[in-house]
């Protein structure tokens, strides 16, 4: 009979090695098995351009995007103008606040007593619990902000004073008419630009995604002109998502 050979030497390798991303025009296509070529030759490089009207999957796909690359080995990182934009505006995430002991076990035999009950005890949004007061869900939610009335915005971000000053983030701040916001929202996004080229060439970044709409000519050849200032080798990819539905 025939001897049966170790089918281990002969399976096909399924995951390919890594390599760089092979855009015609823009990029060469090397074989580099740790995905570290990008650290060595700038050229490499590639900063993702995100297009699109709001709520058209943008960020969606550069998650997905961010992970298959990172999975290649190739560092990817995204870069959100529009969450740049709500922390210029000063309304970052909340840090959690730390729970004591004390407050952590009220927290736990209240929520023994909704179980086993079916009800809470208490209704009252601060309750007495062992002798000490513990808060309710509703007093930890973080407070309301008025945007139109929001008077804390910087004055050096646009250059500007009085009321028109405030971080306006309604209808009227994206208004193609409102000269104020429109420099704002470009003063943003290439100040995010800048952080993405940054981590893009001094830092170990081979992939950089810049995710905004950038759906105007104007922004769109503000970004290039930008890329070709810092660095001309670095390769650009627009990317649009667009839907119908």
């Amino acid at each position: 009979p025939p001897v049966r050979q170790n089918s281990g030497s002969h399976t096909p390798r399924v995951r390919p090695h890594a390599t760089t991303l092979n855009i015609p025009g823009l990029t060469k296509s090397k074989v580099s098995p740790d995905g570290r070529i990008p650290d060595r030759d700038v050229a490499s490089k590639l900063l993702i351009v995100m297009v699109g009207l709001p709520a058209r999957g943008k960020s969606y796909i550069t998650k997905k995007i961010q992970r298959y690359l990172n999975w290649q080995q190739h560092n990817t990182r995204i870069f959100n103008v529009g969450s740049r934009r709500r922390v210029a505006a000063g309304f970052s995430p909340r840090a959690e606040r730390p729970v004591s002991p004390k407050s952590a076990s009220g927290e736990r035999l209240r929520a023994a007593s909704i179980l086993l009950n079916g009800i809470e005890q208490n209704g009252d949004t601060v309750e007495e619990t062992n002798g000490h007061t513990s808060e309710s869900s509703q007093d930890r939610e973080p407070p309301s902000f008025d945007l139109n009335t929001w008077k804390g915005r910087p004055k050096s971000i646009a250059g500007v004073d009085g009321p028109e000053a405030y971080m306006d983030q309604s209808a009227n701040f994206f208004d193609p008419k409102n000269t104020t916001a429109r420099a704002l929202r470009e003063q943003v996004a290439m100040d995010t630009l800048d952080e993405a080229l940054d981590y893009l060439l001094f830092q170990n970044g081979s992939v950089g995604i810049l995710d905004a709409t950038n759906s105007t000519i104007h922004r769109r050849e503000l970004i290039v002109k930008r890329v070709k200032e810092r660095e001309p080798k670095l390769g650009i990819l627009f990317i649009e998502s667009i839907c119908h539905d």
